[in-house]
């Protein structure tokens, strides 16, 4: 187990402890899925700029009945190591176990705009390894990605009001703890204003945020960025049903012009 995991699982342990014992108090402690980070096998030697990708909630991530926290935080390295090589193995159409969903249907990352757009963005700075599927380097092994909200309903869909309420303080805790061990350069949240009510359990996270750019039609979607901490903070929509390439420009310059690097040297 490398450093990074085992501060990881040293910070989280507790916090999850208590999301645990809260959410077991309410109707929501059966048929949902727990959430940790995850994070590239190279991403804690990667190069400038270390990316930390942000999402709402996890969706039919399979049913955890005993909210178990210790399963989720295995130490068991070889469940831990190379965490997002799945977004690699399910592009496409692809049968790998690890692709299969609760209903039995296969998760293709192609088809996931969140995936898409995570992936060109990525790949302005990291490179693909085409030459086999088990390659070392590529981008996705250089990334991180977490969620907004560990618990959600364990066959699909988004947790709702009550359920994003009994864990929204802790999560906001867990979030703060995440961005502090991963210490990315560049947070990224997709999660299309979802993010706002962490302001009041992590003010200093979007403090000055501004409106930096529109995109899409009459540019109605919205991207926001700020400073945390040397950190840059961009938030914005969810790219689903969204123009990818528009989204992946604007979001680029945001990072050269923080970072102060050249794309794909």
């Amino acid at each position: 187990m490398g450093a990074l995991e085992t501060k990881l699982i040293e910070e989280l342990t507790p916090l999850y402890k208590q999301l645990v014992e809260v959410v077991e108090k309410t109707k929501h402690k059966n048929n949902v899925s727990g959430f940790i980070p995850h994070y590239g096998f190279e991403y804690e030697s990667c190069e400038y700029p270390k990316l930390l990708f942000v999402g709402k909630a996890v969706n039919g991530w399979g049913d955890k009945p005993n909210l178990d926290y210790e399963n989720w935080l295995n130490i068991d390295k070889t469940d831990r190591y190379n965490q997002l090589h799945w977004v690699k193995k399910c592009e496409g159409q692809n049968t790998f176990k690890e692709c299969k969903d609760e209903n039995n249907n296969y998760y293709n990352t192609r088809k996931s705009a969140f995936w898409r757009v995570i992936k060109r963005l990525s790949m302005n700075y990291f490179h693909e390894d085409k030459t086999t599927i088990d390659s070392k380097g590529s981008w996705y092994e250089k990334i991180a990605w977490t969620n907004l909200y560990k618990i959600a309903p364990s066959n699909e869909g988004n947790p709702d009001l009550s359920m994003i309420n009994a864990q929204q303080e802790l999560c906001a805790k867990i979030l703060a703890k995440e961005i502090e061990v991963l210490s990315p350069n560049v947070v990224i949240f997709f999660t299309s204003g979802w993010e706002n009510p962490f302001k009041l359990h992590f003010p200093d996270l979007f403090r000055d945020s501004i409106k930096v750019a529109g995109f899409g039609r009459n540019k109605k979607y919205e991207i926001f960025s700020n400073v945390y901490e040397g950190k840059l903070i961009i938030r914005t929509v969810h790219p689903q049903g969204k123009p990818e390439t528009e989204h992946v420009d604007l979001m680029t310059k945001l990072i050269d012009k923080h970072c102060g690097v050249n794309q794909n040297e």
